[in-house]
């Protein structure tokens, strides 16, 4: 220091009288907001010409050193005694005690936030110190410099992150009455619980709602749509139970079986539908799962007239859990689509993903086995053959050619048989002496049949 009150600094930077900070190519420093300014050797010049070193010790202006640790060093390289007090620079952190921790008057305060020392600018509360970029929100993290804030359990917050409840549709907190809805997540001041049609508050000065839910939104009376009962069949003037695509009073969602309340029933409102009534859960009908056998308590799977778990219908080929909808029936069990049997059409030579025809020993499209004359579809899907088979090909009623029986006369319109040149009902074809049906061998003349040698005419 010279006598004018120029100081010297290390890095070769002159403090001047005026307060001042000249480098040494000659420019002028800029002071830090805290009056503090950075020199080239990544120190810190504080107000009063102290040093912070890099290590976080101060230096003062006589040699002094103070440590983080509190320990002091003298100007002769001694360590300070015990309640030793350096002089008073006029330092902004000299003088002050950290709360409670009985450290001697000149020490440096620690931060209540990260326990470090505070040197140069501080911020104060509620007697204790921090340094400013550790004085923060203990809640949401932000700097608490520019909002008002208050104490909670020994903790600095904002006042809108102490407060208990944010209201949920302006957002701000809520001091005073909460109002808070058994159907619906939140909290809300009085008077921003409003109808979510005309938005007219719905509650009233005590805090209790005069509303109706619908959609999930409140309405007051003249705005919510009037329900009737399912089962009363009278308007729901109070809170409405929506099931089964329905609305039913509080009292009347009741089981079909037991006629007890299903609202209120220990098992917590559920139940299940049973032809389309509800039912309890003590009354409900036990399924079970086809596959394991055990009870199915949840979602069922109705399939091949059975029930099944979600996860216990599989294909009986590949055992793959069938969540596609998509399956055959072969030999009475499911199988996937990439299991299936595959069947070509003796038609169209497509592979048939429908329904399949079995004739002639093939498979067919239901509209590719056609009359091989008129070229028409022999059955339509779902209906029964009519046809007759002429030459291994399917004839239609209409193109089949019609034989009268040589016995009675009348057309043939099913199976015929051949014999003696001419056609005949199966039955009408009998033994000329005796009148059974012949099935087998036989004897005849040119023109008549007969079933034994007995029965032949000798002449």
């Amino acid at each position: 220091v010279l006598p004018d009150g120029t100081v010297r600094l290390p890095d070769g930077s002159v403090k001047l009288p005026d307060g001042r900070l000249r480098r040494p190519d000659g420019t002028f420093a800029t002071p830090n907001a805290d009056g503090t300014f950075d020199l080239l050797d990544g120190t810190k010049l504080l107000p009063d010409g102290g040093l912070l070193l890099q290590t976080g010790a101060m230096r003062l202006p006589d040699n002094t050193i103070i440590f983080p640790d509190g320990t002091i060093k003298l100007p002769n390289g001694t360590l300070a005694p015990p309640g030793y007090k350096p002089p008073d620079y006029s330092l902004p952190c000299f003088g002050r005690t950290r709360r409670s921790t009985g450290v001697a008057s000149g020490t440096l305060p620690k931060c209540e936030a990260c326990g470090k020392p505070v040197i140069g600018a501080t911020r104060q509360a509620l007697g204790r110190t921090w340094h400013p970029e550790c004085f923060n929100c203990a809640k949401c993290g932000k700097s608490l410099d520019d909002e008002p804030f208050t104490e909670s359990d020994g903790l600095l917050l904002h006042k809108t992150c102490a407060a208990k409840h944010i209201c949920t549709k302006c957002g701000l907190p809520i001091v005073g009455t909460v109002l808070k809805a058994n159907l619906i997540e939140g909290a809300w001041h009085p008077e921003c619980f409003t109808c979510s049609k005309c938005n007219t508050p719905v509650a009233t000065e005590g805090g209790a709602l005069s509303c109706f839910m619908e959609d999930g939104e409140p309405r007051c009376d003249k705005c919510r749509t009037k329900r009737i009962c399912t089962a009363c069949d009278k308007q729901i003037d109070g809170q409405a139970i929506n099931a089964m695509d329905k609305s039913w009073c509080e009292g009347c969602f009741n089981c079909a079986k037991c006629g007890k309340s299903i609202a209120s029933n220990a098992a917590g409102g559920e139940f299940k539908i049973e032809d389309g009534q509800p039912v309890c859960e003590a009354c409900r009908e036990m399924v079970f799962c086809a596959a394991c056998g055990l009870e199915i308590e949840e979602s069922a799977l109705t399939a091949m007239d059975k029930n099944w778990h979600l996860d216990c219908f599989k294909c009986s080929k590949c055992s793959k859990v069938i969540d596609t909808g998509v399956f055959k029936i072969e030999g009475g069990r499911p199988v996937c689509e990439d299991c299936r049997e595959r069947l070509t059409c003796a038609g169209c030579g497509l592979e048939i993903e429908g329904q399949a025809l079995t004739a002639l020993g093939a498979h067919w499209h239901p509209n590719c086995f056609t009359c091989s004359k008129c070229g028409n579809a022999v059955a339509a899907s779902g209906e029964r053959l009519s046809c007759a088979i002429e030459g291994g090909r399917p004839v239609c009623t209409k193109c089949r050619k019609v034989h009268s029986c040589a016995a009675c006369g009348e057309n043939i319109k099913g199976q015929v048989m051949t014999a003696l040149g001419k056609k005949w009902h199966p039955n009408c074809f009998k033994c000329g002496t005796c009148g059974l049906k012949i099935t087998g061998a036989f004897f005849h003349t040119e023109s008549v049949p007969f079933c034994s040698q007995e029965c032949f005419p000798t002449k």
